[in-house]
Parts: structure tokens; sequence; C-alpha cells
């Protein structure tokens, strides 16, 4: 995925899995979690955002790390138990 620098983004992370949980994050950035399951909710700042069974999620990313590097790792890793 490409973004330009200075924006912000706005995403819907679904975790379509049958049994696992999953931590949701994007190297050097910060994201707004700004609604859960498409109910709205008082916004909140994390890095990691751990994602159940069939929760959804909208997060605003803003594309504010050029200084740091030009490409950023987006990763879903399974958490393990």
């Amino acid at each position: 995925t490409s973004v330009e620098d200075g924006k912000s983004y706005r995403m819907r992370l679904v975790n379509g899995a049958a049994d696992t949980h999953f931590d949701f994050m994007i190297d050097n950035h910060t994201m707004q979690v700004i609604a859960s399951d498409f109910v709205p909710i008082v916004p909140y700042y994390t890095d990691v955002l751990s994602i159940g069974m069939g929760q959804r999620y909208d997060i605003i990313v803003n594309a504010n790390m050029s200084a740091v590097a030009e490409d950023f790792w987006i990763r879903a890793v399974p958490d393990s138990y």
C-alpha cells in the first residue's frame, strides 16, 4: 500500500479467524482507534491493537514518519497462548 506523507488514512480491520486473536501494528506508528464493531467509541491511541475473533475496528493512521524511513511493515501477528 502506498500512502502520501502528511495525510491521514482510515482503515477498517476485521479478524476473520475462527480461533486466533491477532495483534495488529504498523512499525513506528501510533493508531487512533475510533470505532469497535461499527459502534463509535471514545477514541484512544495505541501502538498495538489486539483483535479477537470476529471483532472489527476502525482506526486512523497518520502518515507522518517519513523522517524515520520510507517503508514500514504492517503486521497482524497471531497471539500465542
